[in-house]
């Protein structure tokens, strides 16, 4: 359960890394959205795959049920809370997966550098209007 807490500590550290470099939040916005994308894609393959390997086909199945809604979010809705459901999402598959759970947690840690990053962004844009 620690490894899960450390992976989510990513959002931390993109919200300290935001606080640390100011000036390079709006030129790379574009970058950090872009990221945050690729590794969003490259948890979905992962945990598609690594089910997979476990021959856990049902649990695939499962999973794209649970993903096909927040991918309709994720493109209709802009908000910083639908990052809160992300992570909901991103937590179920680690209970499932025995052998591979060092590579998801990877991926969460990193999903949550630029999604800290973009939050406080996108609060320093609303403390300017």
């Amino acid at each position: 359960m620690l490894n899960l807490l450390l992976a989510y500590a990513g959002i931390i550290f993109g919200l300290f890394l935001s606080i640390i470099s100011p000036e390079e939040l709006k030129p790379g916005r574009k970058y950090f959205v872009a990221f945050k994308n690729f590794l969003f894609a490259s948890y979905l393959i992962a945990t598609i795959v690594l089910f997979a390997m476990q021959n856990d086909y049902a649990y695939v199945i499962l999973f794209g049920f649970f993903t096909i809604p927040f991918l309709y979010l994720k493109t209709k809705v802009r908000s910083n809370y639908k990052e809160i459901g992300m992570y909901a999402l991103f937590s179920v598959p680690l209970f499932f997966v025995m052998n591979y759970q060092l590579i998801l947690l990877t991926i969460i840690f990193l999903y949550g550098l630029p999604t800290g990053t973009l939050i406080r962004l996108d609060w320093i844009e609303k403390q300017e209007k």
